[in-house]
């Protein structure tokens, strides 16, 4: 019987892995050009902010014409937002990133990990990575995605799923879902990942919610106590 018990014992052991320790990452934003806004929710108000603002889980960024924010998580992941872009972190941890882009243009430098997932939603599709480089161009119907160096996979809105890989270019309806995948053009060219350091990630002792949200007693920061006190900065003509 003791026998049968220590196998049964080891079969578990061995069978069962422990799940990696999952904790928060930290997002900041770098390299702020022009007039960058963010919010705590979808319900607060917009605060202006500057280079070195923090973004907790549910924090939403936009920027106006003439603007650009990159957005650096602290395991190296990077998102720059061009002008005139809405965007959302919906959770971030060591383990799962989410992201939502409402409206405009993102790029994207991920990092190949084994257990992390960096997904980006759109109301047209969600495009799920593991180290990559690519951008993802949304209006209110319509996304368009391109892929520069890695693997993507992509679920349309009617739950079909799709797989891009380097130098191909993915548009995607919300009413009909995939359109169809083709050759990126050749004035379609990577971009250049921005020179930005990571933030260190946060005090061990926060724990992650299976969506990696900040626990309900460290609530996300609002932006408008870390902005800058100074007259907000005009954004520059655009180009």
């Amino acid at each position: 019987m003791k026998m049968l018990l220590a196998a049964v014992s080891m079969f578990f052991l061995f069978a069962a892995p422990a799940r990696a320790a999952e904790s928060l990452l930290a997002a900041r934003l770098a390299d702020v050009i022009g007039r960058v806004s963010a919010r705590v929710s979808s319900t607060a108000p917009w605060v202006q902010v500057k280079s070195g603002a923090m973004l907790a889980a549910g924090g939403e960024v936009k920027t106006e014409v003439g603007s650009g924010v990159v957005i650096v998580f602290s395991d190296g992941n990077k998102v720059f937002l061009a002008p005139r872009t809405t965007f959302a972190v919906e959770g971030a941890t060591t383990l799962k990133t989410s992201l939502r882009l409402f409206s405009g243009r993102i790029e994207c430098w991920v990092k190949r990990t084994n257990n992390a997932n960096f997904a980006v939603r759109h109301r047209s599709a969600v495009a799920s990575v593991r180290g990559t480089v690519f951008a993802m161009e949304g209006t209110d119907s319509a996304v368009k995605i391109d892929l520069f160096s890695g693997g993507l996979d992509i679920v349309d809105s009617f739950g079909r799923p799709s797989s891009l890989t380097s130098g191909q270019r993915a548009e995607v309806a919300q009413d009909t879902g995939l359109q169809g995948i083709s050759t990126l053009p050749p004035d379609a060219v990577a971009p250049k990942e921005p020179d930005v350091a990571p933030p260190p990630p946060p005090p061990a002792d926060m724990s992650a919610k299976d969506d990696g949200t900040p626990p309900e007693d460290k609530p996300a920061e609002d932006p408008e106590k870390q902005a800058d006190a100074d007259e907000p900065v005009d954004a520059p003509p655009p180009n």
